[in-house]
C-alpha cells in the first residue's frame, strides 16, 4: 500500500461533485473525470487494504457511484477488472474473510450486478427464464 491513498477515494470525489452541483464551481466537477481516468492507468490490482477484499469493495463502489454522474469507458474497464480480483478472494466455502467487511463484498457485488443489468429484474422468477440483448 502507498501511504496516503485510501480505498474510500470515491466518497471524497462524490463530495466534490456534490459541491459542484450546489454552487456550480467547475473545478469541483472536473476533478471527478480526472480521477476516473487515472484508475485503469495506475490502479489495476492495487492493494488498497493489503490482501483484504474490503479495500477492493470500497474502491469499486466509489467508481460505480461516480460513473452515474460522469461516464468513463476506462473506469468501466477498471471496474470489470477489479471486480474479478475482488471475487477471486472468496474462499471455496463461500466465506470471504469471516468478518463484517464481508457485507461490503456483498454490497459491491450487488451494485455491480445492478450496474451491468441496469436494474432489470424478472418477476415472478422462473428457472426457464433467460434474458439477453444484442
Amino acid at each position: 500500500m502507498t501511504p496516503g491513498l485510501c480505498d474510500t477515494w470515491g466518497d471524497d470525489f462524490d463530495g466534490f461533485y456534490t459541491h459542484y452541483l450546489v454552487d456550480g464551481v467547475q473545478n469541483y466537477r472536473d476533478a471527478t473525470p480526472k480521477a476516473l481516468g487515472c484508475l485503469a492507468a495506475g490502479y489495476r490490482n492495487y492493494p488498497w487494504e493489503g490482501p483484504s477484499a474490503d479495500g477492493y469493495a470500497d474502491g469499486i463502489e466509489g467508481a460505480l457511484n461516480l460513473l452515474q454522474r460522469e461516464p468513463s469507458a476506462s473506469a468501466s474497464s477498471w471496474i470489470d477488472s477489479e471486480i474479478s480480483v475482488m471475487w477471486g478472494k472468496q474462499r471455496p466455502d463461500g466465506i470471504i474473510e469471516g468478518w463484517h467487511g464481508d457485507g461490503n463484498f456483498a454490497r459491491t457485488s450487488l451494485m455491480f450486478a445492478l450496474w451491468k443489468t441496469q436494474g432489470i429484474t424478472l418477476e415472478p422468477w422462473r428457472s426457464d427464464l433467460v434474458v439477453g440483448v444484442d
